[in-house]
């Protein structure tokens, strides 16, 4: 991430202020100790009462700080990366086999913890192999299908099984129950 070149405002006219022009350096000092604790920009800059945009626009201004800033940027990408591995341990740890893993695990770990990727849910391409000789096409929010208890998703699974019986006279196999997908 580069500092922006022009000093000027999103207005085009005024200046962007020095960063000790509006806070202290203990703000300052706080929101990049927040930023290297994984925090994210924007909850950061929350805490001293701004926003992720004008805090990069404040330091940007000020070589020493923005070099802080990129520092702690990285620490706090690997800092939060070491904190959802540990809590994923914890979880699988307490939970019983049976036991649903919390689905905002799966995300954050899936996007910012590399290895972690086949968490990760395509939902804009099915992949099939075979020959389709009737076709259905049903919109459904992946939203819903997240919300959805696993008992709710396999009466839909049983419901759709009675439609796709019988297809040009031949049985259709579908997956073991329990096996709705990746």
């Amino acid at each position: 991430m580069t500092p922006p070149e022009r000093p000027v405002g999103a207005d085009g006219i005024h200046e962007v202020p020095l960063p000790l022009e509006v806070h202290t350096a203990e703000e300052l000092e706080t929101y990049i100790d927040n930023v290297a604790q994984g925090a994210g920009l924007d909850l950061a800059a929350r805490a001293i009462g701004s926003t992720s945009t004008r805090m990069r626009r404040l330091l940007a201004r000020d070589p020493e700080w923005w070099s802080k800033l990129e520092a702690a940027m990285e620490q706090g990408r690997e800092h939060y990366a070491d904190r959802l591995r540990a809590t994923a341990r914890v979880v699988a740890l307490r939970t019983e086999h049976d036991q649903v893993i919390p689905r905002i695990l799966e995300v954050e770990l899936a996007t910012h913890v590399p290895g972690y990727e086949h968490l990760r849910r395509d939902r804009r391409t099915v992949a099939h192999e075979g020959h389709v000789t009737h076709g259905v096409n049903v919109s459904i929010d992946p939203a819903l299908l997240d919300a959805l208890p696993l008992e709710q998703l396999e009466k839909a699974r049983e419901a759709l099984a009675t439609l796709a019986e019988v297809v040009d006279g031949e049985a259709v196999e579908l997956p073991p129950q329990g096996q709705l997908g990746p």
